[in-house]
């Protein structure tokens, strides 16, 4: 303390007085320190090429001060926020998020976005392929940390990010592995008393079911048109010219001979199947 501000306390007895007086004196308002550390959260960039660790670390540690603040801000304000802080690096990442709706917390995007930069795969170094069939490209691999309860966390490693899927996988086959269980039960994670005698999971004995071929001799129709198959297909991702995207098969059972026609809408099935028997008929 400088002399000077020592004489102004010098006629005071009380040291409550005292304390008071320079708690008003030089104490920071709150109010003055939640609009420094709004402007600076607000205007936030992380540079282009720099670990993303170390920017999470930073906006987070805005995030918990502004909170202990009571700036009044919500999880969403908070989020988009850290989105636009983003470099252009990013763009791919942050339309992916907004467009699918993903509704996460703070922390859970923070993964996300560690994950993202883990270590980033060449083009088409990985193509996982969904139960439709469709083929969707990992753009990078790394750790993430699942939290299960307070007091469980499972370290996931080998982790891809794939932008185009709103929803996280995980593999089961590699969750059911025994040693992987044993570290369950271990931890207290699952509540398993025998792990050498598990029953039949029936759910996965029905996912691999698969339909036996029927191995007897069709019957054909005994003339033509006397049995008529009909199919409606569609709609097709890609449309035909003329905006149409449904087609229509008709086949006799007793030549095998199929007529083809091609609809903008499914209701027109009707009115294709009059096309289809004035031309058989005449």
């Amino acid at each position: 303390m400088s002399n000077d501000v020592q004489k102004q306390y010098d006629r005071r007895d009380d040291v409550a007085s005292i304390l008071q007086r320079m708690k008003e004196v030089y104490t920071i308002p709150d109010r003055h320190t939640r609009y420094v550390s709004t402007k600076e959260f607000f205007r936030a960039k992380m540079t282009e090429g720099s670990f993303v660790q170390e920017h999470w670390a930073k906006m987070l540690s805005l995030v918990e001060k502004l909170k202990d603040l009571k700036a009044g801000l919500d999880n969403d304000t908070y989020i988009d926020v850290i989105l636009q802080s983003l470099p252009p690096s990013y763009d791919l990442f942050v339309v992916n998020f907004n467009m699918n709706g993903l509704e996460k917390s703070i922390n859970e995007l923070i993964n996300i976005l560690v994950l993202q930069r883990s270590r980033k795969l060449s083009k088409d170094e990985v193509v996982l392929r969904l139960g439709d069939g469709k083929a969707v490209v990992a753009e990078a691999v790394g750790i993430i940390n699942l939290v299960i309860s307070d007091r469980v966390s499972l370290e996931l490693k080998d982790c891809y990010f794939v932008p185009s899927m709103i929803k996280n996988i995980i593999s089961i086959p590699l969750l059911d592995n025994v040693d992987r269980m044993k570290r369950l039960v271990d931890s207290k994670s699952l509540e398993i008393e025998n792990l050498d005698n598990l029953p039949a999971c029936e759910s996965c004995l029905k996912g691999k079911m698969t339909r036996m071929p029927f191995v007897g001799q069709s019957t054909l129709a005994n003339g033509l048109l006397d049995l008529i198959h009909i199919d409606v297909c569609g709609s097709l991702n890609t449309q035909a010219r003329g905006g149409l995207s449904y087609f229509i098969t008709f086949i006799d059972d007793h030549s095998r001979y199929g007529y083809v026609y091609l609809m903008r809408f499914k209701s027109e099935a009707f009115v294709r199947f009059k096309e289809f028997r004035l031309e058989v008929e005449n």
